[in-house]
């Protein structure tokens, strides 16, 4: 019994054309095997994972070493279908394998689970806590099991009472703080990619940057940050991707910038853009606040059609705009935060404030009672 060996698909069977019908293996790529010829006598496989055949059956000429190629589990050849078809799943195979080994499965949760077992540890016995890991992008859903733990747990209310503080480093994976609730701070020195804060209903999220901040804004978080959040609050030292808010029924965030979609379908909440948006600004919003620095060139035009009319900011609105900015500052140190701080007379030229409440002018109430007749 004659094997061929694993390289003769490299060397000769990933140049060779088939031919139909006679169950030959032709190379027509030139060169020094423009001849050579494998040839099946009895080309039907019922098990293509070990191809082999005996001398009789394979005949190899002007040299070619004799031998099979390990194939791919489970290929069946019949003898009276086209060989080229039913050898074409080998080469294809083969190809995938040598330019990509497969995905490599970790451990799921294995930083979620460490931290919900330690900060159920503290909240049981009644202390506050402080914990300090480093993250990678494997690491998702960040805070997620831990709320749910705590729900199960019936241990909300002491969490509220001795809330945990969560110091992690480096770039934290999909849905970073993601369901969060009142007692869970997270912060995070690096950057997360997409769904940071989505659905939080509590607690805090702050994002800085790590290590020296790079010329230009610090890209700090992905697309769709707050999806849906009905509460918490969320302090990003940098911009943000798409469709930053959307959905927002609740949630305070203040960002540095964002991309395209900005508080889309927003209902609810407070939102605070220090930096330049991206097109189609508060499509669809219905609710809720969001004041913009609107500083940027032609910034009309990067305000969707079905927006609320902005308007000039109001006292109340200067004075909520200070205290987060405050918050802001001490939370992540933000230099832009800072520089803004300091043009508070100018608030009123330099920021745009969708929604919220309507300012009511004097000429617009009616001084005089309007007549209603009774119904009965």
């Amino acid at each position: 019994m004659a094997t061929l060996t694993d390289n003769t698909i490299n060397n000769v069977w990933t140049k060779l054309v088939f031919t139909t019908g006679d169950g030959k293996l032709k190379d027509t790529t030139g060169g020094s095997t423009t001849d050579q010829e494998i040839q099946l006598n009895s080309p039907h496989i019922n098990e293509a994972q070990d191809l082999t055949a005996t001398s009789t059956e394979l005949n190899v000429l002007d040299g070619v070493t004799a031998g099979a190629v390990t194939a791919s589990k489970g290929l069946v050849v019949d003898s009276n279908s086209d060989l080229s078809k039913s050898l074409h799943k080998i080469l294809m195979n083969f190809s995938i394998e040598e330019k990509h080994p497969g995905f490599i499965r970790h451990s799921e949760g294995r930083l979620s689970r460490r931290i919900t077992s330690e900060v159920i540890k503290f909240v049981e016995q009644g202390e506050k806590s402080f914990l300090q890991y480093p993250i990678s992008n494997e690491d998702r859903s960040i805070g997620a099991r831990l709320s749910g733990e705590i729900t199960l747990r019936k241990l909300s209310t002491k969490l509220t009472e001795h809330p945990t503080t969560i110091s992690l480093s480096g770039a934290a994976g999909q849905s970073f703080g993601a369901f969060i609730r009142d007692g869970i701070n997270l912060k995070l020195t690096g950057n997360a990619n997409d769904y940071v804060a989505k659905g939080m209903g509590g607690g805090s999220v702050t994002i800085i940057p790590q290590g020296r901040k790079m010329q230009g804004a610090y890209h700090a978080a992905g697309n769709t940050i707050l999806y849906g959040a009905t509460g918490g609050q969320l302090f990003i030292a940098g911009t943000v991707g798409q469709r930053f808010g959307v959905r927002n029924s609740g949630a305070i965030g203040v960002v540095e910038g964002c991309s395209a979609h900005g508080t889309e379908y927003m209902t609810g909440g407070t939102l605070v853009i220090l930096g330049n948006i991206g097109f189609n600004f508060a499509a669809g919003m219905t609710g809720g606040k969001a004041i913009v620095l609107k500083t940027q060139k032609n910034f009309q035009q990067y305000i969707s059609e079905t927006a609320p009319e902005y308007k000039k900011m109001s006292d109340i609105d200067k004075l909520e705009l200070k205290t987060l900015l405050e918050v802001h500052i001490e939370k992540t140190n933000s230099e832009t935060a800072k520089k803004i701080l300091d043009k508070f007379d100018k608030w009123e030229s330099m920021f745009a404030v969708f929604g919220g409440i309507a300012e009511v002018e004097k000429d617009s109430i009616l001084l005089e009672p309007e007549v209603v007749k009774a119904l009965d």
